[in-house]
């Protein structure tokens, strides 16, 4: 779906895709095994932002031959942009410019089996699973706003200066640049079992089980080799 998002023609939206599927399989190893194993995948996917449909191609290119930094515009992670930056004239006009966000609310992977066994007076299940606990998140957005106050009399400010003399100048009176790769990763939630079904005799069965859970907490982070930041932090500069 979409709607306005400020400026004329321009238009915001948001896309929800899911896809699941699953193979399952039983196979019997004689009169008196049986293995039902399971393999499946889970992905739920939004994909929002704002975006500027009637711009020419290579618009974002040529702001950047006019002098808008392409330290500002581009450069973002995974070699995405350059996006149209947002632009607010105080008393004028505003919109968000170019903007991505695409957020996995599930990303799971999930596999195990169960295993039957009858010995006897025994039946003997055991069996186990597990699913990955991960997501993933790019955000990418900048915007400048332009006030009065770059170009008002130092002076005299009462009543001097304007907001959009600043833009048409390319003096931001602030500015905002979000160009992150939220992940997480190393997650899993594991369980497994073992059950011993017992008849004693025809009036009395006997079961015996145990069952073992382990949820790793995922880690929040770029990679397994950054994982303290998830933006573009460059201590050096």
């Amino acid at each position: 779906m979409s709607g306005s998002n400020g400026y004329l023609g321009a238009t915001s939206f948001a896309n929800d895709y899911g896809s699941n599927g699953v193979i399952h399989e039983i196979h019997t190893f004689g009169p008196t095994s049986v293995l039902d194993a399971f393999f499946g995948r889970n992905l739920g996917d939004a994909d929002t932002g704002s975006d500027l449909p009637g711009v020419p191609a290579g618009f974002g290119n040529q702001l950047i031959q006019l002098g808008v930094s392409p330290n500002f515009e581009s450069k973002f992670q995974g070699g995405q942009g350059p996006f149209i930056p947002g632009y607010t004239a105080s008393g004028y006009v505003g919109g968000a410019g170019q903007t991505r966000q695409d957020t996995r609310y599930a990303d799971n992977w999930t596999f195990g089996g169960n295993f039957t066994k009858i010995l006897g007076r025994h039946t003997l299940k055991m069996g186990a699973n597990f699913a990955t606990n991960n997501t993933l998140s790019p955000i990418y957005n900048e915007n400048a706003n332009f006030t009065a106050t770059p170009t008002q009399n130092p002076a005299n400010a009462t009543g001097i200066g304007d907001a959009f003399a600043s833009l048409l100048l390319g003096l931001p009176d602030s500015a905002n640049r979000r160009n992150v790769l939220v992940t997480e990763h190393g997650g899993w939630v594991n369980g497994g079992y073992f059950q011993d079904e017992f008849k004693v005799n025809s009036r009395l069965t006997v079961n015996l089980g145990l069952r073992w859970d382990l949820t790793l907490w995922p880690i929040y982070g770029n990679s397994p080799g950054s994982d303290a930041y998830v933006g573009d932090l460059d201590l050096a500069n």
